[in-house]
């Protein structure tokens, strides 16, 4: 008896779940996924699947990572870049998308490597720095990450998260006035971005002001619970460099 064949996959489904609004990348996930389960009903099995098709070629596994990444599924999304960089050793999007993912899961040291050979192909990338700054900061290198958040202000001076970032750094560095002044300047361009508030607190703290502090926490929690996880990866690691590398 010839055995059954196994059953398609729901990638809509799946996408769906993964993301919390539609997206192109996703618009064009459901319209692959649709194309290929027409195929497959229609019996042609010399048409191959538009995924397996897909699988093959370097920005789709960087589409995967980043929707991945924004869903805040990190071990996935490092898996598609890996993906990626197998296809493709030198391209930026998947080394840099790499080492973001790596500093989701705190894999410091790691994401320092990648980040430093991404940075070897675009030394100027802000993003690409910022993120360099939070593997240091992982580290505990401290001022190795202020030197990259300098230059990478100086580059892109309206990321509201690496002002939060470098915020957080002068605080471990015990620069509180200036940590202060910094994630005041986080939220005066991002208002809502529960980084700022938090390095904010950590600021404060450091300058005794408890009170304060605990109101900016209470803030940072409130406004991470309201917001989407594609804009909570945004406040955590620089996730804005996503829009800016694929400017």
């Amino acid at each position: 008896m010839q055995a059954s064949p196994a059953p398609k996959r729901d990638w809509v489904r799946e996408l769906a779940a993964k993301v919390s609004s539609p997206s192109p990348v996703l618009v064009l996930f459901a319209i692959g996924a649709l194309l290929s389960i027409g195929a497959a009903a229609s019996g042609d099995d010399k048409v191959e699947s538009i995924g397996a098709i897909n699988k093959q070629d370097v920005r789709w596994w960087i589409d995967r990572g980043e929707m991945l990444f924004y869903s805040g599924d990190y071990n996935e999304s490092l898996e598609a870049y890996d993906q990626a960089i197998q296809l493709e050793g030198t391209n930026f999007k998947a080394l840099l998308g790499k080492g973001a993912a790596l500093n989701a899961l705190n894999r410091y040291g790691q994401s320092l490597a990648v980040l430093n050979e991404s940075l070897r192909i675009n030394p100027q990338d802000a993003y690409a720095l910022g993120e360099k700054a939070v593997a240091l900061n992982g580290l505990g290198r401290h001022w190795e990450a202020l030197e990259c958040l300098n230059l990478s202000l100086l580059i892109q001076p309206l990321n509201a998260p690496a002002w939060s970032e470098r915020a957080r750094t002068l605080s471990q560095l015990d620069f509180f006035s200036q940590a202060l002044d910094n994630a005041d300047l986080a939220l005066f361009l991002d208002s809502q971005s529960w980084a700022g508030w938090e390095a904010k607190g950590y600021a404060l703290i450091g300058l005794g002001y408890e009170y304060e502090a605990e109101e900016a926490f209470d803030r940072a929690r409130a406004a991470q619970s309201e917001m989407p996880v594609e804009r909570e990866a945004e406040g955590d690691i620089l996730g804005a460099r996503i829009r800016g590398a694929n400017a």
